[in-house]
């Protein structure tokens, strides 16, 4: 046998006795300072969840502030984009966007939203009002039993369709049409009930800015309708109020009644002919509250403002003439503030309950260190060497560290929120 063999053998035989001693001291220790050793571990444990999932649980509860308040901003956080339709005119600087191609041009402004905006993006609804027309007894047939009817005209879309329910008539139907016929107009059952209008009802719109030539625009109500409330689906109704709230301005002496007729396109065109001015189309776009999260935020609002002052990404194909507003940020304006305050708030809470836990668990460390100060100088005695000692105490001190690690982590993933959420 060499001298390297014989070495390496001594020192096997060393580590052997040295890990076998170590293993029947763990147990005995363990057994005696039990309650100890379970209180570091618990708090070693503890000390993992808040590091770890502290943060986590700050930026789930700033991202539900966010939620919050998106959704309690409603309609006023969307995006509206506007832009003319109807006839195309050579004093009309404008690009005039026919009424057959507005949902494609909604389509299309969807479609090349930017990126964090686009995100949070529900989806969108594309709707036309026209100005309203003052419409006297005289003008309908047979003659109304309210003074006096202002009427506006709004178009009638397929998704607008899918919210109606026939309550009598039919809906009209887009198409080419003679230009002498009656422009074909639904109305909802609180207009015809406000107005006294029914189906067979022929209102002569005149044209406000032509008042010498006198001119009439016939339109004939061929439904009435009632809202569909079992649709799944963003509501066209935002931008068209008055088609189920039909209004009074002048009390109920005057019995003043404004409401909204729907037309399709075919409709829309020819109003726009007959006034000589465009409507006005307007596509919202709906943001999801469940979507958004802090940082989202931030982002959304830097996207609205750069199409509010840049708009030519929105409508490169189509070239319309568009326009884009949003409440966003003045919905929004608070909540910046009430997240920086909650987040120092529980950074600050966070840090003291870490740092108590963190003094506790020094303390606890140095009084097992104490309880085992006695036996240390008893092994010393005995002839155990300061890296046999060394060696057991590191055992017990991983032993500890991996429960604690084990424990904690487990802890960890309980807490909701991502796991690599940062603030």
């Amino acid at each position: 046998m060499t001298r390297t063999q014989k070495v390496t053998g001594t020192l096997a035989i060393r580590c052997r006795s040295t890990l076998a001693g170590s293993v029947l001291l763990l147990r005995r220790r363990a057994k005696r300072d039990l309650v100890l050793l379970g209180t570091w571990v618990l708090l070693a444990a503890f000390a993992i969840v808040l590091a770890v999932a502290g943060p986590r649980l700050m930026v789930t509860t700033v991202d539900q502030g966010a939620r919050q308040a998106v959704a309690q901003a409603g309609s006023d956080a969307d995006v509206v984009v506007t832009f003319p339709t109807g006839v195309q005119r050579p004093s009309i600087l404008d690009k005039v966007v026919a009424p057959e191609d507005i949902l494609k041009v909604a389509s299309d402004i969807t479609s090349r939203l930017p990126r964090a905006l686009k995100k949070v993006a529900q989806g969108s609804t594309a709707s036309t009002l026209g100005q309203q027309i003052d419409v006297a007894q005289s003008d309908v047939a047979p003659p109304l039993t309210v003074n006096r009817l202002r009427v506006s005209i709004g178009m009638l879309t397929d998704d607008a369709t899918r919210f109606l329910s026939d309550t009598s008539g039919l809906l009209p139907v887009d198409g080419p049409q003679a230009p002498d016929a009656p422009v074909d107009v639904v109305i909802s059952s609180a207009a015809a009930s406000a107005s006294s209008l029914s189906v067979g009802s022929i209102l002569n719109l005149h044209d406000p800015s032509n008042v010498v030539q006198n001119r009439t625009l016939p339109v004939r109500v061929v439904g009435i309708v009632d809202r569909n409330n079992s649709v799944v689906g963003a509501s066209p109704w935002t931008d068209l109020p008055g088609m189920w709230n039909p209004t009074g301005n002048d009390g109920e002496l005057s019995r003043f009644v404004d409401i909204v007729v729907l037309t399709p396109s075919n409709g829309i065109l020819r109003a726009a002919d007959f006034f000589g001015t465009p409507l006005e189309a307007t596509v919202r776009i709906r943001l999801d509250p469940a979507t958004f999260t802090h940082a989202l935020v931030a982002r959304v609002a830097s996207d609205i403002d750069a199409i509010t002052v840049d708009n030519s990404m929105l409508a490169d194909s189509s070239e319309a003439t568009i326009r884009v507003s949003s409440g966003f940020d003045a919905a929004l304006d608070g909540y910046a503030a009430q997240a920086r305050a909650a987040t120092a708030q529980m950074s600050i809470v966070l840090v003291g309950v870490l740092g108590v836990t963190l003094a506790v668990l020094i303390l606890l460390s140095r009084l097992l260190v104490a309880r085992q100060l006695p036996e240390i100088a008893l092994e010393r005695a005995r002839g155990a060497s300061i890296a046999a000692i060394g060696v057991r105490f590191l055992l017990e001190s991983v032993l500890a560290t991996v429960v604690a690690v084990l424990l904690g982590g487990a802890l960890t993933w309980l807490v909701p929120g991502s796991a690599t959420a940062v603030l």
